[in-house]
């Protein structure tokens, strides 16, 4: 599914981890405890939180439960970036366990769909970071007006 998303994510444009915001797509690496690294895009729900990002990795949500969940989230253009599109997240307030937070705040109906692509990722750990200009389809870039 990386590759679709990837399809999707129209423009980049490289930005530094202190201009992430929720809603952002991004696409990245991150070296992980163990050493290894990996690429991702993913979909930020809480940019910085105790030195962690929390996101959805879009390599497990297919481009229709996306778009879903986008069209329920609502999609913006992101503030400092006026060109790009991103999802309408709500603001989360991390007083709980992120987990927690995650599966109350995403719609119950969508949980089972993208309950395996929530990650918790130490901030340290990203490198490479390029904001997406996601292609949500026609319908969803209407309601942008």
């Amino acid at each position: 599914m990386l590759a679709v998303h990837l399809k999707h994510g129209m423009t980049r444009t490289i930005i530094s981890p202190n201009q992430v915001e929720k809603g952002m797509i991004l696409y990245f690496r991150y070296k992980k405890l163990d050493g290894s690294a990996s690429t991702y895009v993913g979909t930020v729900l809480n940019a910085d939180y105790e030195k962690k990002m929390h996101v959805l990795s879009m390599e497990h949500i297919n481009l229709q439960d996306f778009r879903d969940f986008a069209s329920q989230m609502g999609i913006q253009y992101i503030a400092r970036f006026q060109n790009f599109r991103g999802v309408d997240i709500p603001k989360i307030v991390m007083a709980a366990p992120s987990k927690a937070i995650y599966t109350g705040k995403i719609k119950k109906q969508l949980a089972s769909k993208l309950n395996n692509s929530y990650r918790t990722l130490i901030l340290k750990n990203l490198s490479g970071l390029q904001l997406l200009d996601y292609d949500f389809g026609p319908e969803l870039q209407k309601t942008l007006g």
